[in-house]
């Protein structure tokens, strides 16, 4: 038994990076109040505070207000913390359960309705929906003034 050890023990300090990563001085917003899932967040809810911050710190953190723009918190964001980028999702354009104006253009001809989306989805997604007559399902794009586009042959 009493061998094993010095091998695991070699095997973590090779494993250890010999120099640590260069780190920086930087503010960081960080909410001023706990922001709880599915909140949306607001620049107003921030503050900033300094940190010492490495190259893998800045790819995975919000490192400024802009990229808080049109997000919503997937998780809790505890007040006084970096956020996460992990931690945020674009604030959805249509959502489930919603009903929404549709539109399906064909050949001149358009027909406006109203259809419910299964998912919730931003500019560009290609969503499914229901139609809520008939309860017949299929898939629509988010188009980028907020409706859905049926897209025919």
């Amino acid at each position: 038994m009493a061998c094993r050890w010095p091998v695991v023990v070699l095997m973590l300090t090779a494993a250890w990076p010999a120099a640590p990563a260069h780190a920086e001085t930087m503010s960081l917003p960080v909410p001023l109040r706990t922001i709880y899932p599915k909140d949306t967040v607001n620049k107003a809810d921030f503050t900033f505070k300094e940190y010492e911050v490495n190259e893998v710190a800045r790819r995975n953190y919000v490192i400024s207000l802009s990229q808080l723009e049109q997000q919503v918190a997937a998780r809790a964001l505890p007040a006084g913390r970096p956020v996460p980028l992990r931690s945020l999702k674009r604030a959805s354009d249509v959502s489930k359960g919603q009903q929404v104006v549709a539109r399906y253009v064909s050949h001149g001809i358009e027909i406006q309705g109203i259809l419910v989306p299964e998912q919730d989805g931003v500019i560009g997604d290609t969503v499914r929906v229901r139609n809520p007559e008939t309860g017949v399902s299929l898939l629509a794009r988010v188009a980028p003034d907020g409706t859905l586009a049926v897209e025919g042959d």
